[in-house]
């Protein structure tokens, strides 16, 4: 019962911690003067978690673990996977709010069971299929609701792309998690013991997700400018790499040991109340009535997407 208590703790510390990154990655994005080119700050939060989960490359008992996994090819591609949906939320929030991010990004919660059924052979629920309409629905009417506040037609496109591709990065997250899960699956059966491993398997992908960031930004000339950095975007980078990176992913691990995958993303969905509310505190940011309306009906429907069980067709 006591470590049943101690897991629902850990992956409600994790569900808050998860819901403040869109708001921080905005201050980065555009509070902050000068502000971090998107891929830039994204590469120093990976950077700055990389250089922290350096001592599992030396400790003995890991250290086999993720020199193996780093010659795994599907390491590479979950790392990518990874490293992709980072890219298109950071380029994303550029012209989006943070608000809105956190519902977005959120989605990944209703198209897991998406590509559950695809790749994995599960059904798709009724509860699934009012989900996916109310999901897609919420998010037409939270973006409308802003957009049609603006009056350029400039910063409208703008808006426009910036909120699809944080809508794809929530997408792409949820076909990453099946990807995982499958992948990890199937090498276990072969006999692929290291792939059980999970801090090795974490730190290993997080290494290609460094690394692939690091080549776009060098090739989109996105660098940041280390050594006029102030303090302010420190603390930002640092805040993500740890608060938003490294010890909810401890939490959520040590939770599912013991807590149902179904029960925990229910538990998740504090995340988006937490990213609205410190939306609206840091950076007065306020919902219109659509945009609630719209936020009722993803929320709504990552609950239904989340707790859906059984097979009703």
């Amino acid at each position: 019962m006591e470590n049943r208590s101690s897991a629902y703790i850990a992956v409600f510390i994790a569900a808050v911690l998860w819901g403040t990154p869109y708001t921080v990655v905005k201050i980065g994005l555009s509070i902050l003067s000068p502000p971090l080119p998107p891929l830039g700050y994204l590469w120093l939060r990976f950077l700055i978690a990389f250089l922290l989960l350096f001592p599992l490359f030396l400790s003995t008992p890991i250290r086999n673990d993720i020199f193996k996994l780093l010659k795994n090819k599907s390491i590479v591609f979950l790392g990518v996977i990874n490293g992709s949906t980072y890219v298109l939320q950071f380029l994303g929030q550029v012209g989006t709010t943070a608000a809105i991010a956190t519902l977005l990004a959120s989605t990944y919660l209703i198209s897991t069971p998406i590509f559950s059924s695809y790749f994995q052979g599960t059904k798709i629920t009724l509860k699934l299929k009012f989900a996916v309409f109310g999901g897609i629905s919420g998010a037409l009417i939270v973006s409308w609701s802003v957009s049609s506040d603006i009056t350029a037609l400039e910063d409208t496109l703008t808006f426009i792309i910036s909120t699809f591709l944080v809508l794809m990065s929530g997408l792409v997250w949820g076909g990453y998690g099946v990807a995982s899960s499958e992948i990890s699956k199937k090498a276990i059966e072969e006999g692929i013991e290291e792939m059980a491993n999970s801090p090795a398997v974490f730190a290993s992908s997080n290494f290609f997700s460094l690394l692939m960031v690091s080549i776009l930004m060098l090739i989109l000339n996105q660098s940041p400018s280390v050594e006029s950095l102030k303090l302010e975007a420190w603390i930002a980078v640092i805040y993500l790499a740890v608060f938003c990176t490294l010890l909810p992913f401890i939490l959520y691990i040590y939770a599912g040991k013991v807590i149902e995958a179904t029960e925990m993303n229910v538990i998740l969905l504090l995340n988006i109340i937490v990213g609205l509310i410190i939306a609206h505190i840091v950076l007065a940011e306020v919902l219109s009535f659509f945009g609630l309306l719209g936020s009722f009906l993803i929320i709504s429907s990552i609950y239904l997407a989340s707790s859906s069980e059984g097979n009703i067709t």
